[in-house]
C-alpha cells in the first residue's frame, strides 16, 4: 500500500511537472549561474524596491538587551530549508515542481535577515551511510540536508554574528508515525558538546539580551524531553472550514518545556490553501488584522502575547502556486508596513531574499524545467521593512 502510494504521488507530480513546464521556449538561457540547487538567469540582479541602511545580516546587534523577543518584528520562512534541494536522487526533479517554496538556502536567508525558521526533521535511513539520520522534510518530499547539518549552519552563523539569534519552530511531518525512535535521536543530537550553551530555555519575557547566540525551539509537537518552547497549534485547514475564526487564532498557549506552569498566549494565523478567490482574500484580511491587532498588544509594555502571522500559503500545491500567493500577499504587507508604526511579531513567508524571482528548477530543456520569470514576491523588500520597524 506504501509502494502504491508513493508511486501516485510520483505520477501526479510528474503530471504537475508537464503541465508547468516552461510556456515560452524562447526564454532557456544557454549559462545559468548556479548560485542555489537552482538555476538563476545569466546575469540577474535582484531588484529590491525598498533597500535599507541597516546590516541586516546583523540587525539584532543593534536591539536593546532589555527588549523583549515577544515585542520584536521577526522575519521568518514558511518550510525554511526546500532551497536546499530534495535528497531522493530518482524524485528530486518532481518535489521541485510540487514541494518548493523556497529558492534562496539557509545561508542566504541569515544572510538577508531572516531569523524565525520552519524546519521539519523525520527519521529517515541515509543511502550512502546506511544509517538512520533526521533528515528535513517538506511533506513527503525529503530534502538534501539533515537536521544535524542545518543546526551546524546556524550555530556556525551566531558564531559569527554573536549579537544575533534564531527561533527555529519544528514539528512532525511526513506522517512522523514513528515518534518513539524520533524524540531519542533529536535529544542525543541535541546533547553533542558541539551544541553546548546554544539553545535557550523559554520564559514569557524572554529578553534579547538572555537570547543573543543562541537558538530558541518552538515546538509544535506534544513530548516530553525537549528543550524551548512547546506550542502545539492546529492546522487551519480550509478543506475543513473556509473560514478564520480571529478568536481561536488569538487564544493558543505557550508554555516551557520544562514547566507547563510557566505559559503565556499565543496568537497563530496559518491558513495556508488559498485555491480560490475567496479564500486569497481571506488570507489577505487575516494576514492584515493579525498585523494590525499585533501592534496594540506589542506597545502593551507588560503583555507577554506572542505572535506568529504566516503569509505563507499556496493557490495550488507547487512552487508556482507559492510563489503565486506571495506576490499577492507581500505587497499588501509592505504596505501595512509603509504606512504604521509598530512591531508585529514573527512574519514567515514564501520565497524570501528576492523581490523578483528568475530563477528555472530543475533545469535542463524546456520539457523538464519549471521557468519562474516575473513572478515578483518582494520579499527582501518586506523583510527589510519588518527589520526596520524594530527602530522606529
Amino acid at each position: 500500500m506504501k509502494n502504491f502510494k508513493s508511486t501516485l504521488i510520483a505520477a501526479a507530480a510528474l503530471l504537475v511537472l508537464m503541465l508547468t513546464s516552461c510556456d515560452d521556449k524562447s526564454k532557456d538561457p544557454t549559462n545559468p549561474v548556479i548560485t542555489t540547487p537552482f538555476k538563476f538567469t545569466e546575469g540577474f540582479v535582484d531588484q529590491v524596491e525598498h533597500p535599507t541602511s541597516i546590516d541586516v545580516s546583523n540587525w539584532m546587534a543593534k536591539l536593546d538587551d532589555n527588549t523583549k523577543v515577544c515585542k520584536l518584528s521577526i522575519p521568518g520562512t514558511h518550510d525554511a530549508l526546500t532551497g536546499m534541494g530534495f535528497y531522493d536522487p530518482v524524485l528530486k526533479c518532481m518535489f521541485n515542481v510540487t514541494a518548493l517554496s523556497q529558492v534562496s538556502t539557509l545561508e542566504q536567508q541569515l544572510q538577508h535577515g531572516v531569523r524565525f525558521f520552519d524546519i521539519r526533521p523525520i527519521v529517515s535511513v541515509d543511502t550512502v551511510a546506511h544509517a538512520r539520520v533526521l533528515r528535513c522534510t517538506h511533506g513527503m518530499s525529503e530534502l538534501d540536508i539533515t537536521f544535524e547539518r542545518a543546526l551546524d549552519i546556524i550555530s556556525g552563523f551566531l558564531k559569527t554574528h554573536p549579537g544575533e539569534f534564531c527561533i527555529v519552530k519544528i514539528q512532525h511531518d511526513n506522517g512522523m508515525e514513528d515518534q518513539i525512535s524520533w524524540v531519542p535521536m533529536m535529544l542525543e543530537l541535541m546533547a553533542k558538546s558541539k551544541y553546548d550553551d546554544l539553545f535557550a530555555d523559554w520564559k514569557p519575557d524572554l529578553r534579547v539580551g538572555e537570547m543573543r547566540g543562541k537558538v530558541l525551539f518552538f515546538n509544535r509537537v506534544s513530548v516530553d524531553g525537549l528543550v524551548g518552547a512547546k506550542c502545539p497549534w492546529p492546522d487551519e485547514d480550509p478543506d475543513v472550514d473556509e473560514n478564520v475564526y480571529y478568536d481561536q487564532e488569538r487564544s493558543r498557549s505557550i508554555e516551557s518545556c520544562y514547566d507547563s506552569s510557566v505559559k503565556s498566549t499565543l496568537w497563530v494565523q496559518d491558513y495556508y490553501k488559498v485555491t480560490t478567490k475567496q479564500r486569497q482574500d481571506t488570507k489577505v484580511a487575516a494576514v492584515l488584522k493579525m498585523l494590525d491587532d499585533a501592534r496594540t498588544v506589542t506597545s502593551v509594555p507588560d503583555d507577554n502575547t506572542w505572535i506568529v502571522n504566516h503569509c505563507s500559503a499556496y493557490t495550488f500545491p507547487s512552487a508556482q502556486g507559492y510563489v503565486e500567493n506571495a506576490q499577492v500577499v507581500h505587497p499588501r504587507v509592505i504596505e501595512n508596513l509603509l504606512f504604521n508604526t509598530g512591531t508585529v511579531g514573527i512574519v514567515a513567508m514564501d520565497f524570501s531574499c528576492y523581490d523578483n524571482v528568475h530563477v528555472i528548477v530543475n533545469g535542463g530543456t524546456p520539457y523538464t524545467s519549471l521557468y519562474l520569470y516575473g513572478n515578483k514576491p518582494c520579499s527582501q523588500s518586506m523583510i527589510n521593512l519588518l527589520i526596520e520597524s524594530n527602530f522606529k
